[in-house]
């Protein structure tokens, strides 16, 4: 996705420096939900309780439940949605499951594709906010790259798995070693649909947990 600026100022967004700022209040007007934009379209969010001016998180938690985080959820969610099939640009994707691949990861994590490589437009990145850390690559390359026969290039995706894992799961028609990544715990999937949608996005999900910063422990 590509974002567009003048979409994005129509919404209802002020720029605000270099960044572009638009808030709006959620759980019954007891919280407010700001959404800043940058110029390259990263997208950042905060919802603070308006009474006692702390930052409420518990819509963040799978495992919080209740009605009010509910609602919390349903709204924040919503209105991340809107402004991504409103503001943003869809780019051209081979497959129509990549795109359900990207719109889902937005939905869930708020990560758009980043094109790090001058001249590459196909070639997308998507990161961890907390430290930037790559949980998957988008890519198109020829089927012998994998194995696999064609002369079509192959949309598919790198993503981290766990190496025991990894090594039970190859098998070279739906899980591939990692095209130019390491290839003890990285794996390439098509995108092609030869996976069901749920299962490469609970793949992304693991990858997502397993690039993250790694906590301390305590001494004793």
């Amino acid at each position: 996705m590509k974002l567009n600026l003048d979409k994005l100022m129509s919404f209802g967004f002020e720029k605000r420096g270099g960044v572009f700022v638009f808030s709006k209040f959620i759980g019954d007007n007891q919280l407010e939900m700001t959404v800043s934009v940058q110029e390259n379209g990263e997208l950042n969010t905060k919802v603070v309780d308006d009474a006692f001016g702390y930052e409420y998180t518990l819509h963040l938690v799978d495992s919080a439940v209740g009605s009010f985080v509910g609602q919390v959820r349903k709204e924040y969610s919503e209105l991340l949605t809107k402004i991504y099939t409103t503001c943003y640009d869809k780019e051209y994707h081979k497959y129509p499951q990549t795109q359900e691949i990207v719109d889902a990861v937005y939905e869930k994590y708020g990560v758009l594709p980043e094109h790090p490589f001058e001249d590459d437009n196909e070639t997308a990145v998507f990161r961890r906010k907390d430290n930037q850390k790559w949980f998957f690559i988008k890519m198109n390359v020829p089927p012998q790259k994998i194995g696999l026969d064609g002369t079509d290039l192959l949309e598919v995706i790198n993503l981290k798995i766990d190496p025991e894992e990894l090594n039970m799961i190859v098998d070279n028609e739906n899980y591939f070693r990692a095209y130019h990544m390491n290839k003890k715990m990285w794996a390439t999937l098509v995108l092609d649909g030869r996976l069901s949608t749920q299962e490469v996005l609970k793949r992304i999900d693991d990858s997502y947990n397993l690039v993250a910063t790694k906590k301390k422990g305590r001494l004793k």
